[in-house]
């Protein structure tokens, strides 16, 4: 919900997903992740959705990143790399040994034993 800040009435409503569990706002758009694997993008003035994509299967465990200009959907393991615009997949998922973090320019994350590896999103 968008609520007007002066009156506190709702400008718009939009729906998410069965079971979103992840919200991540950059710029005019907000981001959307549920367990089911449904990954969404809204537009934050109107409410309008933009895009949204579905992964492979649900995701029991899910986190949304921005990297330069693709959103990170980091779960199961795998990296999703998505484009921020259009929600297009822009390369294969990847897979990782534990969680992710970014900077905003990379995406770390531990690969196995003790070693952590710096990745550019594709």
């Amino acid at each position: 919900r968008h609520f007007d800040a002066a009156s506190g009435a709702i400008r718009w409503e939009a729906p998410t997903p069965p079971g979103t569990r992840q919200l991540l706002v950059h710029g005019p758009t907000a981001y959307t992740g549920s367990g089911t694997g449904d990954i969404q993008a809204v537009d934050t003035a109107t409410g309008k959705a933009r895009w949204s994509w579905v992964g492979p299967a649900p995701f029991p465990s899910l986190d949304l990143m921005v990297v330069a200009d693709r959103l990170a959907v980091v779960a199961d393991e795998r990296v999703y790399p998505l484009d921020l615009r259009t929600g297009v997949q822009t390369a294969p998922a990847w897979k990782i040994d534990r969680g992710a973090v970014t900077d905003g320019s990379w995406i770390y994350a531990a690969t196995g034993g003790s070693s952590v590896c710096a990745y550019p999103l594709p």
